[in-house]
C-alpha cells in the first residue's frame, strides 16, 4: 500500500507542475505573460476558495481554518520581504516565491491524499486529480518567471519536479496522522490556502496586469470559468 501511495502522490505532485513549467518555456507568444499570470490567478483563486478552504473547514473548524490561513499568508508575506531585500531581480523573486508557495501547499495536499487512502479513497482520488490539474497553471507561472530570470529550460522543469516532491512526504504523514487527528489535514490546507491567496493577489495579479490590463482580466476570467468547470465535473464524478 505504501508503494502505491508514493507512486500516486508523486504523479499528483510532480507531473502537473513539471508539465506547467514545460508549457511555459515552450510557448512563443508576446502575450504569454498576460495569459499565464491571468489564467493561473483565476484558476487558483477558484480552487482555493471553493476546494481548499471548504476542505480545511471540514477537517478542522472555521476558527482553525481562519487562523491557519492568516498564518500562511503572513508567512509568505514575510518571506516576500526577505527575498525582495536580498534579490534585485523581480522575476527571480516571484519565481522563488511561487516555488516556495507551491512546495508548501503540496505537502498538506499530499497529507489529504494520504489520509484519504486511510479514511475515504474517493476523496483521495479527487484531491490527487484536482492537485495535478491546478499544478499545471502553477507550474506555468513559476516556470515563466524563472525562465525570464535566466534559468535554463532543464533547470525550470527540475524546479517543477522538486516543488512536487513534498507531496510524497505529505502523503506518508497524512496516512499516519489520519489515524490520530484529522485536524492536522485541515490546518495544513488552511495554511496552504493563505500562502496561495497571497501569491495570487500580491504577485500574480499586479505583475500580470502591467502590460495589458484588458487581456489580463480576460484570461483571469477564463481561469475562473475553467476552475469552476473542473471542480463541478470532478465533484460530480467522484
Amino acid at each position: 500500500m505504501i508503494v502505491n501511495l508514493l507512486i500516486f502522490s508523486f504523479i499528483a505532485g510532480c507531473v502537473g507542475t513539471a508539465l506547467g513549467c514545460l508549457i511555459a518555456v515552450m510557448i512563443k507568444n508576446n502575450n504569454k505573460d498576460n495569459f499565464i499570470y491571468g489564467f493561473t490567478a483565476g484558476f487558483l483563486i477558484v480552487i482555493v476558495m471553493f476546494d481548499l478552504i471548504p476542505s480545511s473547514i471540514t477537517y478542522s473548524s472555521y476558527l482553525l481554518c481562519f487562523i491557519s490561513l492568516v498564518v500562511g499568508a503572513a508567512f509568505v508575506f514575510i518571506l516576500n520581504k526577505v527575498l525582495h531585500g536580498g534579490i534585485d531581480d523581480e522575476k527571480k523573486t516571484m519565481g522563488l516565491l511561487l516555488f516556495i508557495a507551491i512546495t508548501l501547499h503540496n505537502f498538506p495536499e499530499g497529507v489529504a491524499i494520504g489520509a484519504g487512502f486511510e479514511v475515504e479513497l474517493s476523496f483521495a482520488i479527487f484531491v490527487a486529480v484536482i492537485m495535478s490539474l491546478h499544478n499545471i497553471p502553477e507550474g506555468m507561472a513559476m516556470g515563466i518567471s524563472l525562465f525570464q530570470a535566466g534559468k535554463t529550460k532543464t533547470q525550470v522543469i527540475l524546479f517543477g519536479i522538486i516543488a512536487g516532491l513534498p507531496t510524497c512526504l505529505g502523503a506518508l504523514a497524512g496516512n499516519f496522522f489520519a489515524k490520530i487527528n484529522q485536524q492536522f489535514i485541515g490546518i495544513g490546507l488552511g495554511f496552504a490556502s493563505g500562502a496561495m491567496l497571497y501569491v495570487c493577489l500580491a504577485e500574480l495579479v499586479p505583475h500580470g496586469r502591467k502590460k495589458n490590463r484588458r487581456k489580463f482580466y480576460f484570461y483571469l476570467a477564463i481561469g475562473v470559468i475553467i476552475g469552476q468547470i473542473v471542480l463541478i465535473l470532478f465533484k460530480n464524478l467522484i
